[in-house]
């Protein structure tokens, strides 16, 4: 089974046109032709021409067969290997530069960007061999500098695009031609000064392209025009002082000649708006630098004083640029001088005339005199004496400790109160616009209150089931010296009858540093919230201590169901304490627990407990040691009582 031969195409676009040469003969009956690309066919139905026109075919390389169908089978395919889309770049244009020429192309019309890897550019003089100057041109940007070309020379240029997948060149570009010129400068430049005036004068190049321009003019690098002038000449107005360099370059289309350039020394001004201020033992100066200046030729300062109208007398002699001020720490307080300043330029060497002159008189930082503290329970109040008047004056800082109470304070007394036991440093500064006085300072000492209860203040008794029954114990301690007398303990009138005391023999005598207790029990009969109000009589010069008692009951149908305690941290005893305490708590069901001791930092100093517990009343001991076995100081403590539901933190404090 012969195959058919001769197989040619045609491409135009993505259309490619197949002809070939049918078999020379057969034995079987012929019944057509396949083509197909690769394994696609493109004829389900057998052709009998000739020819077949591959339409819209994308870009890549494609294998095409052809192969002779017969009543008893198909013929070996006759091949061909096709590339379409390697189309090569177009519209390259080149254009004369300043020692180089710019090329800039547009990218193949058609083209599969996956497969066009980048470009090769080929250069030839007059009609010589092409040769590259560039092998791997990325595909972005469309264009290149030729920096290698030779002024005055025609250069001709082509690109060919690169392809990979198949590796593949296509066809060149067109041709594009240039020719590199070289920017010639102006000549002869020259300058005059009138002020502030700047008149410049020079001469055209010796050769001018046609891609001349006119020309640009510079002040140190700043081009002054917005376009390139024809004229051989230009006016600077209003040129600032100091050292200029001025630098005119041809322009032309490609850029711009190396500059010629002439020098212009104009005004080296004093600097101005002097002023001086008082300040503590001493005088800060500030100024503003010459109105008109240049400050690369600018290097410094030269400051000058008197007193009254004694001659002037240099205090620094090269002070730098920045900033502009300074303190003179050398002036005596209350004595007035007079200021003034002198700018010191270089290149040339020269000095300003003085600025406007500036007095001050410096101020001593008087601090406050006689601070005392006065404490009245847990306050302190602190007073003092105000120090000698001053208008730089603007009030005082209090600290306690490390703590600033108040900021600029403008009275002579201040109450720092509700503080726990302890002695308290007290610092006062006078402060002034220029800084503050030497500290003054005072320590005060609040004593621990000589009746302390435990809990302190009031209890809870929480929520328990009507005609349930639960206690309280509540600690007396006196934390002072002599003999505490408790003469009676009564409930207010107007409690709730839910509240009964069960009482030691009274009177009750407390000895210093001991304690007592008596028992609070709350039994309510009827539903809803319950409060009383436990009365103390005593020897003291408060012979009637308050202690609040509160609870809630709630009506059950299955009074079994009942729990008769409450969670709740109940509290420690005795407070003050020394060296251990009891930290007493009830559950209302069983739960794990967690007890944390703190400082008054908020630091852990001691888990006490952390497990499981029963429903029902508990009390655990803390022996004033922290975790590390060490123990801890006096002072005021916080613990703290966790479960899953609840959580409560009460304060109690270590003597020794």
């Amino acid at each position: 089974m012969l195959p058919p031969s001769d197989l040619d195409m045609m491409i135009n676009d993505h259309d490619i046109l197949f002809t070939w040469i049918a078999p020379l003969y057969h034995i079987y009956p012929f019944l057509g032709y396949n083509v197909s690309c690769g394994d696609i066919q493109l004829t389900p139905d057998l052709i009998t021409e000739l020819t077949y026109t591959a339409e819209d075919t994308p870009s890549g390389m494609h294998n095409f067969s052809v192969t002779a169908a017969y009543d008893g089978g198909e013929s070996d395919p006759i091949e061909t290997v096709v590339y379409v889309g390697f189309n090569p770049p177009t519209d390259l244009i080149a254009s004369d530069g300043i020692d180089s020429i710019n090329l800039s192309w547009s990218p193949p019309n058609i083209q599969n960007t996956v497969f066009l890897s980048g470009y090769r550019i080929e250069r030839r003089i007059n009609t010589s061999g092409w040769s590259p100057i560039i092998d791997d041109l990325p595909l972005a940007p469309t264009n290149y500098t030729d920096n290698t070309a030779i002024v005055g020379t025609m250069y001709d240029y082509r690109i060919i695009a690169k392809y990979t997948n198949p590796v593949y060149e296509s066809e060149a570009s067109n041709i594009a031609s240039a020719t590199p010129y070289f920017a010639h400068p102006a000549q002869n430049i020259t300058h005059t000064i009138t002020e502030q005036t700047v008149s410049l004068n020079w001469e055209a190049p010796t050769s001018t392209p046609t891609a001349f321009q006119g020309y640009n003019v510079y002040r140190n690098n700043s081009l002054l025009i917005t376009a390139p002038i024809p004229a051989l000449y230009y006016t600077a107005e209003n040129t600032p002082s100091g050292m200029h360099t001025f630098s005119v370059r041809t322009s032309y289309e490609g850029g711009e000649s190396e500059p010629i350039e002439t020098v212009a020394y104009i005004g080296f001004n004093p600097p101005n708006e002097l002023e001086a201020s008082d300040d503590i033992d001493s005088i800060n100066l500030s100024w503003s630098p010459p109105t008109i200046q240049n400050t690369v030729f600018l290097s410094g300062y030269r400051i000058e004083r008197r007193i009254n109208t004694g001659g002037w007398s240099p205090i620094i002699d090269d002070l730098p640029l920045a900033p502009t001020n300074y303190t003179d720490n050398t002036a005596v307080v209350g004595t007035m001088y007079e200021y003034r300043i002198i700018a010191k330029y270089i290149n040339p060497v020269y000095e300003s005339e003085t600025s406007n002159i500036a007095s001050a008189t410096p101020y001593a930082a008087n601090p406050i005199a006689n601070l005392i503290n006065n404490v009245t329970g847990f306050d302190v109040e602190l007073s003092w004496v105000a120090p000698i008047e001053h208008p730089a004056f603007l009030g005082y800082r209090l600290a306690r400790e490390t703590t600033i109470l108040v900021e600029n304070y403008d009275d002579t007394t201040l109450t720092d109160s509700n503080l726990s036991p302890g002695n308290y440093t007290y610092q006062v500064i006078a402060v002034y616009a220029g800084g503050d006085s030497a500290p003054v300072t005072t320590t005060a000492t609040v004593l621990a209150p000589r009746i302390v209860l435990n809990p302190t203040e009031s209890f809870d008794f929480g929520e328990l089931a009507v005609n349930s029954e639960v206690e309280q114990e509540i600690g007396i301690m006196n934390t002072l010296g002599g003999v505490l007398i408790i003469n009676n303990i009564t409930i207010a009138a107007g409690s709730n009858s839910a509240f009964s005391l069960d009482l030691p023999e009274l009177p009750i005598r407390i000895y210093g540093g001991e304690s007592a207790s008596f028992i609070v029990g709350y039994n309510p009969v009827v539903a809803g919230g319950h409060s009383g109000v436990i009365l103390l009589n005593n020897n003291t010069d408060e012979p009637v201590i308050l202690f609040q008692v509160s609870g809630s009951a709630t009506e059950v149908s299955d009074y079994d169901e009942v729990d008769a305690f409450a969670t709740v941290l109940v509290g420690n005893y005795p407070n003050p304490f020394n060296p251990e305490t009891n930290i007493s708590f009830s559950l209302a069901k069983e739960t794990v627990v967690r007890i944390d001791i703190f400082n008054v930092k908020g630091q852990r100093v001691k888990t006490v407990v952390d497990g499981h517990f029963n429903a029902g009343k508990h009390t655990v001991i803390w022996n004033g040691y922290d975790d590390n076995g060490r123990s801890v100081g006096s002072g005021v403590y916080f613990y703290r009582m966790t479960t899953d539901e609840y959580s409560a933190v009460k304060r109690m404090m270590l003597t020794k």
